[in-house]
């Protein structure tokens, strides 16, 4: 009796352990997501700091290109001999003029804006750093612990393998296809010397008082588990557990 009580215990235990080895591949994925997530937002943020850059690069090209125009209108100045013409090419270096100090004032923001990024870019990288050496730690702990999980179920398969051989085969078949049907706990002790531990059944009496007699398992005729009178685990077991009567 107590063997296949046992037996039970090792295979709750299993599907103990077996339970969380498959909740494992969920972390992992969660982990990898919040890596990949980590990776997206530094590559915004380099990306940002990047356009940044390339903004200030292209108005300091723009105020080069209108520098350069005005040098030429000026020299064209000393070329052009109606009074209109002459007016009107004023205009034009007086508007590109203009246009130079709105750009210059532009990149001087561009500049401050591009000093402030780099400092965020530089905070996001150890932010993030950071953050990615905490994630892998703890998948890192999610590997060793799936190595545990593994090395305890190898362990206690094992175990419960080299168990199984010495309970009584019909006993061990019928226990079997209890847990096969999903019934769990598959033994049962018997609830206030009346019903099933499983199913909460009345027993008949006739049942009760040959559990409580014999140190053997009876079959619950309504959910087939294999009640025992727990009584007979507090005193030596005399020899091996009886067969299950047939439902």
């Amino acid at each position: 009796m107590r063997g296949m009580i046992e037996l039970q215990d090792l295979d709750l235990h299993i599907t103990e352990l077996e339970e969380r080895k498959r909740e494992i591949p969920g972390h992992k994925k969660a982990f990898a997501e919040r890596l990949k997530r980590l990776d997206d937002e530094l590559a915004e943020s380099e990306q940002q700091f990047k356009q940044l850059a390339l903004n200030l690069k292209e108005c300091e090209r723009e105020i080069e290109t209108l520098k350069g125009n005005i040098l030429k209108m000026d020299a064209q100045l000393n070329t052009i001999k109606k009074n209109d013409e002459y007016r009107a090419m004023l205009t034009q270096i007086d508007l590109a003029k203009k246009q130079v100090s709105q750009k210059e004032e532009l990149a001087i923001k561009l500049m401050c804006d591009l000093d402030d990024g780099k400092r965020k870019l530089e905070a996001d990288k150890q932010r993030i750093a950071e953050e990615k050496r905490r994630v892998q730690a703890q998948a890192a702990a999610v590997d060793e612990d799936l190595a545990r999980l593994q090395q305890e179920l190898d362990q206690l398969t094992a175990q419960r393998a080299e168990l199984a051989k010495t309970q009584p085969p019909d006993l061990l078949r019928h226990y079997e296809r209890v847990r096969s049907a999903k019934k769990f706990p598959a033994i049962v002790s018997l609830k206030d010397e009346s019903s099933c531990g499983g199913c909460f059944m009345n027993m008949r009496r006739q049942v009760v008082n040959e559990l409580i007699q014999r140190a053997e398992f009876k079959s619950c005729p309504q959910c087939g588990r294999l009640l025992y009178y727990p009584g007979h685990l507090a005193a030596p077991e005399s020899g091996p557990a009886g067969e299950a009567e047939a439902s």
